[in-house]
């Protein structure tokens, strides 16, 4: 496509990550590959309405509709990781941990640093970040925390109200992510994340926050799951939500969250950061009075609004490629919608390319106030991708637009945007009560997007770490990221790795591939194949195998490929006496065990210190020697005495008596080898199998095959197929990209730190982060807060009770004697909360000067005594 970066105007704004869950859809990853198959992710479907519930309906009940509707997991929510208390998590309307959540999620994968940020940055390389948040009416207040504080009675008002007022959303996303910029509640119906990002653009312009945060979230516990289909509502008649359809009657309403982050886009190109889209100009206006009704919208200002944002863009109408319409499906609002549009556009030449109309609102159905955020998702990806989705529910358009005078077409397939030039679309999303937004986006070419493209890299091979804290969230990961190669775009391998190194944590459950520098990652397969899935141990303890088939001809390839190793095969060679020029069969044998020996040492200085070492057949006198056992004379002798055909002689039975003879103890060396010289098993059976066996079982022990594979292999592939999981890895040369995967599979499994093999400087995707560790929190529908205490064993009680309290309030686990508050960040706010909730739990009169004067918990546990 042309290239538009020579023209940065000081007005547009660059979208540079995103973050949100939907119905049927927990990423954007998730909810842009729906898009792209055509999938309505609410399911509708009938349900049968009973004759009585007809007969005592307030309104008539023409049918009940079931659908999906809401996201998954409502109340989970990470409180241990923002610091919020359990039982403040529990009062906390959803949408604002929702909110939360999708904030820190957006600005991670935006690799914008804040006070979450998985690395810890220096003070002055935090951005002035602001944010304009929304959210629906709260039912969680009226329906749970309400009945909650009049059934128990004497619950913080305050933290109640700071917990659920609209008015705190931002301020409380503001102070658990370090956010400086302003911080503004945006609330305007159904139009309120549009008219969010109109003033986020304004702030970023005006120089007053260097990154815009927009979020919105909607959750509605009166829209779970169903709704019943009555006479005059403005929902669907059967739960499928038509926009621009001659059969539209009426919308669909669902759950969701959707943030954005924003820069100016001349900033956003200087960061090298990863562009979706460029917002060139946008508006906002009321209809007033020019309607028939106070819900009813108006031609006149959805024209007004649109023709001022087209001209604050500077684009002309004949430009825009499609409109992302409010698009809700009701027959009224569609009409007037186009209506509009055919107004400002009449200009469009009828012979060109429709401006093609769409509403993500067929798939997702309508998020209230997120809605504006999820057209912004889909406008921005659609101009990323060059794809438009089909658009559901509607086999025929309504007149207005089907007619060939008007410019307009639905595309009811997968249609394909202009890639020669710049895309551009508009966006618009008007709120009940007559408050209107609409936005005109351009495309900005992706860094990966021509493959001719391939940056300069360095040859050789390159660990690419993905990390999670459980292994459900590892998958998740994987999968999101796949899906992001393969629908919004590649990535190259080494900037994916500038943002896995520069911009993530390593956490404890891990996979790492091993790929070649300069590799377009394009598609999931090119991840998943190679993947070294384990759990970062506690405390790596190493155990070395030495295999019994280790092949010296190959090895003398390795010694130009690694300084290391080849200084190791020097050091290994000066300790035996044996010409190994020689092709005689004394030359190899000894230069098998210096090859091994050499990989060993090789892998001990990636590792660090060994924990024990085993040998099987010859490689048991490799080890030997490599610990130190034996002497560079001594295994030459070993070696020598060995027949011709190593199958002809019981190795182990050899080894051992050759010891035996000599008094050489296997555990006087200083790294111990688990071959037993007292071993009584059977002939066959190998000496080490007990000791191996043993090591097994230690949940902190990785084990390293070295040499060619052989009978540690063979056993490791058993024991995996029998169900079993071992951190085992077979180092059999160093050619290739073998010491790369061996560094993959001992940070795999916590043994050592990657150093990053690009700069921090540069081009870095946003890429999916790993998921927040979710608890289940809620005050349950028309039940207390909390268990009341059994009376008769409230002095047996009274210590478990307080340890609760102490956990819902201060999050501190099971207090012990010698705690105190303070030490645990306790805050006038929760002291007041822990005094109101412990003369309430506990029917005991305490004042707030009295946690102050005994802060720790044997005092506080004595003090309630004396007062009871």
């Amino acid at each position: 496509m042309n290239d538009p970066t020579g023209d940065i105007s000081p007005f547009d704004v660059a979208i540079v990550g995103m973050s949100g869950k939907f119905p049927g859809a927990r990423s954007v990853e998730a909810l842009w590959d729906a898009l792209l198959k055509g999938v309505e992710l609410t399911s509708p479907r009938f349900a049968p309405v009973s004759s009585t519930e007809i007969a005592h309906s307030d309104t008539p009940v023409v049918k009940r509709i079931l659908l999906d509707n809401m996201i998954d997991d409502l109340y989970g929510f990470d409180a241990e990781f923002f610091n919020v208390s359990p039982l403040d998590a529990k009062l906390t309307d959803p949408q604002h941990r929702l909110a939360l959540e999708s904030c820190y999620d957006a600005l991670t994968r935006a690799n914008v640093p804040h006070a979450k940020s998985p690395l810890v940055m220096k003070e002055g390389d935090h951005p002035t970040i602001g944010l304009f948040a929304s959210k629906y009416s709260n039912t969680y207040l009226l329906e749970r925390v309400y009945p909650a504080v009049i059934q128990k009675g004497g619950m913080s008002a305050l933290q109640s109200q700071i917990a659920n007022d609209g008015d705190h959303l931002g301020p409380f996303i503001a102070y658990k992510l370090g956010l400086s910029g302003p911080v503004i509640s945006v609330q305007n119906a159904c139009s309120s994340s549009l008219v969010s990002v109109h003033l986020a653009c304004e702030s970023l312009i005006s120089g007053q926050c260097d990154v815009a945060l927009v979020t919105a979230a909607t959750v509605s516990l009166w829209q779970n799951g169903s709704y019943d289909v009555t006479e005059g509502a403005l929902t669907s008649n059967d739960g499928h939500c038509k926009p621009f359809s001659t059969t539209a009657d009426g919308t669909v309403y669902t759950n969701g969250v959707c943030t954005v982050v924003l820069k100016r886009l001349e900033d956003a190109v200087s960061d090298q950061s990863d562009i979706y889209a460029v917002i060139k100009g946008s508006a906002v206006n009321n209809d007033a009075e020019r309607r028939m009704g106070y819900a009813v919208p108006s031609v006149d200002g959805q024209k007004a609004v649109v023709s001022k944002a087209l001209s604050t863009a500077s684009v002309d109408s004949r430009q825009l490629d499609f409109i992302e319409c409010h698009g809700t499906g009701t027959n009224l609002g569609d009409k007037i919608e186009v209506q509009a549009l055919q107004d400002v556009h009449k200009m469009r030449e009828h012979n060109s390319q429709p401006c093609y109309l769409s509403s993500v609102k067929a798939n997702i159905g309508h998020l209230g106030v997120a809605s504006g955020l999820a057209g912004l998702i889909k406008v921005s990806l659609s101009l990323r991708t060059s794809l438009l989705p089909p658009q559901l529910n509607c086999p025929q358009s309504l007149p207005e637009i089907s007619n060939k005078e008007s410019g307009f077409g639905v595309n009811q397939n997968l249609a394909e945007l202009p890639k020669t030039r710049q895309r551009f679309a508009g966006l618009s999303s008007f709120g009940l009560g007559g408050t209107n937004a609409h936005a005109v986006l351009a495309s900005w070419p992706p860094m990966t997007s021509d493959a001719e493209e391939r940056p300069d890299t360095v040859g050789g091979s390159i660990i690419l770490p993905f990390s999670a804290r459980t292994q459900t969230g590892l998958d998740r990961l994987i999968e999101d990221i796949g899906r992001r190669l393969e629908t919004i775009g590649p990535v190259w391998a080494d900037d994916m790795a500038r943002c896995l190194y520069h911009h993530r944590e390593d956490y404890p459950v891990r996979a790492a591939v091993v790929v070649e520098h300069g590799t377009l990652l394009n598609s999931h397969d090119t991840l998943k194949d190679g993947l070294n899935f384990s759990e970062a141990k506690d405390l790596v303890e190493p155990y070395l195998l030495f295999s019994g088939s280790e092949q010296a001809a190959t090895d003398l390839l390795d010694l130009e490929v690694d300084e290391g190793y080849a200084k190791a095969i020097a050091h290994w060679k000066s300790i035996v006496s044996v010409d190994l020029r020689s092709p005689s069969l004394l030359s190899q044998r000894v230069l098998s065990v210096v090859s091994q020996c050499a990989k060993a040492t090789r892998v001990a200085t990636e590792v660090g210190p060994i924990a024990a070492l085993a040998g099987d057949g010859t490689g048991w006198i490799a080890a030997l020697l490599f610990a130190g056992v034996l002497s560079g004379d001594q295994t030459v002798e070993m070696l020598e005495g060995l027949p011709d055909k190593e199958g002809d002689i019981d190795i182990d039975g050899y080894v051992r008596s050759f010891l035996n003879v000599r008094g050489v103890r296997t555990d006087q060396g200083p790294v111990r080898v688990l071959n037993s010289l007292d071993w009584n098993g059977k002939i066959g059976v190998p000496s080490y199998l007990n000791g191996l066996i043993a090591a097994a079982l230690n949940q902190n022990a990785i084990f390293i095959e070295v040499g060619s594979p052989g009978a540690f292999s063979e056993a490791h592939h058993d024991f995996s197929a029998s169900g079993n999981k071992l951190a085992f890895h077979s180092f059999s040369a160093l050619s290739g990209d073998s010491l790369e995967r061996l560094r993959a599979f001992l940070w795999s499994n916590g043994a050592i730190k990657l150093r990053a093999p690009v700069a921090k400087s540069g081009f870095c995707p946003a890429l999916p982060v790993p998921e927040l560790i979710h608890t289940h929190y809620e005050i349950p529908a028309a039940k207390i807060l909390v268990e009341e205490i059994d009376g008769e064993d409230l002095e047996l009680s009274l210590k478990q009770n307080l340890q609760r309290l102490w956990h819902e309030v201060f999050s501190i686990k099971a207090a012990i004697d010698d705690d105190i508050i303070f030490e645990h960040g306790a805050t006038s706010l929760t002291i007041a909360n822990f005094v109101e909730t412990l003369c309430r739990e506990l029917d005991v009169h305490l004042e707030i000067a009295d946690i102050y004067e005994c802060p720790s918990f044997a005092a506080q546990l004595q003090l309630i005594k004396e007062r009871m």
